[in-house]
């Protein structure tokens, strides 16, 4: 399992979550997006990962950030930054 394998359904949950939060439907959210809807869908079930762009797009209009925290920082990167 890879990393953007891991990521996928993190990024969906919270970005469903936040929709829900603001009583958006997915069709909605979608449109704001200007994505279609069964891409929406395939996002929130980890089926599918966005562009940094799209993420970082659809994390403003939830107003939350959906990327936060979501990739680990291997112990050789953490070691460089020492």
């Amino acid at each position: 399992m890879n990393r953007t394998t891991k990521i996928q359904p993190r990024f969906g949950k919270r970005l469903r979550a936040a929709r829900d939060k603001l009583g958006l439907t997915q069709r909605a959210l979608a449109a704001k997006a200007h994505i279609i809807p069964p891409y929406l869908c395939m996002l929130e079930r980890g089926k599918a990962m966005p562009s940094m762009e799209l993420a970082m797009f659809l994390s403003q209009l939830v107003h939350k950030d959906l990327c936060c925290g979501l990739v680990d920082v291997s112990p050789s990167f953490r070691r460089l930054k020492r």
